[in-house]
């Protein structure tokens, strides 16, 4: 079984960045989130993602491997 770990957010377009180093560093093979389209546009500025990543809004129309 595979866990499953929640980080919470009060500001995803600041927090999400330190957010998603977090869950990598906590061993992360995929990730859900963020939320907010100012979360989802601040991800996608930091490049390609290392592991699939879900996003649960819409970003800009930039292109970034595993981001989904």
């Amino acid at each position: 079984m595979v866990p499953v770990r929640v980080y919470a957010s009060a500001d995803e377009a600041r927090e999400i960045v330190g957010l998603y180093r977090q869950a990598l560093a906590d061993g992360a093979v995929v990730t859900v989130g963020p939320l907010t389209r100012d979360g989802v546009a601040a991800l996608s500025g930091r490049g390609n993602l290392s592991v699939p990543t879900l996003a649960l809004n819409l970003g800009d129309s930039r292109s970034v491997d595993n981001l989904y």
